[in-house]
């Protein structure tokens, strides 16, 4: 009986204390939506790629020191306005097969077959030692890609490896391996001694096979040219008043 009385009581003050009225349950609030995440890539690069760089190229008589803001593609000599012209048909080749606005294409290794190409971006060191070469053409010897004289003060370096290398590892402290002539995977240095004009020597790369090969590779990246002038010299000891070169490699 004490317990029933309890009981009454309890529900007495429970309907009193809600003023007589029905007893409402608490209103549940929702669950927030739970956000599933975009599926992951099942198969993702083992090798993701970098973006290239924005390309660069100086205008004539850019200052030593300035450039793009990497080691190279810093200026570590001044380019002459040939040479920028030569950096500027290489691109112009690649990308639209003219040289000067005449086609470049046809009696080349690529005719039939050609599709524009990637421009190359400026490289520094390779200009250094374009122009460290191009020196010693017109003033020791034409010896193609080698300097055999190597007691001369015009000596850089006996083959382009050789000059590539050491201009890394000077000028900007790093290290390079690069091979090649006119081209490999690695890269390649094109000479064309004795060419009068910029358009004459770029024209004699399309019309040689290797030459054209290393211009037209699709897989290089950066490039630099170095142009030498000489008065007073002829092929009777072995030197010409031109010498143009190009070095081209990738990343």
């Amino acid at each position: 009986m004490r317990n029933l009385i309890v009981l009454t009581v309890g529900a007495l003050l429970l309907a009193s204390c809600n003023g007589g009225g029905t007893v409402t349950p608490p209103t549940e609030q929702p669950n927030p939506p739970i956000e599933t995440p975009p599926p992951s890539n099942p198969n993702p690069p083992t090798n993701p790629t970098t973006p290239d760089k924005p390309l660069y190229i100086p205008g004539a008589g850019a200052a030593v020191g300035s450039g793009d803001g990497t080691k190279e593609g810093t200026i570590y000599i001044s380019p002459s306005a040939d040479e920028v012209q030569l950096m500027n048909l290489i691109n112009e080749v690649r990308t639209k097969g003219t040289v000067g606005g005449t086609d470049a294409i046809s009696d080349s290794c690529v005719a039939g077959k050609y599709v524009p190409l990637k421009a190359l971006t400026y490289n520094g060191l390779y200009s250094f030692a374009a122009r460290k070469h191009a020196d010693y053409i017109t003033n020791i010897a034409n010896e193609a890609h080698y300097e055999n004289q190597t007691n001369s003060t015009f000596f850089y370096g006996r083959t382009v490896n050789e000059r590539v290398v050491r201009t890394y590892k000077e000028l900007a402290g790093l290290n390079k391996y690069y091979i090649g002539e006119n081209v490999t995977s690695y890269g390649g240095e094109l000479t064309s001694p004795a060419r009068q004009t910029v358009l004459e020597a770029v024209r004699s790369w399309m019309h040689s096979s290797g030459h054209c090969a290393a211009i037209m590779d699709p897989d290089i990246y950066d490039f630099g040219a170095g142009r030498s002038y000489r008065e007073n010299t002829s092929d009777q000891d072995n030197r010409v008043q031109n010498a143009w070169v190009l070095i081209v490699g990738n990343k």
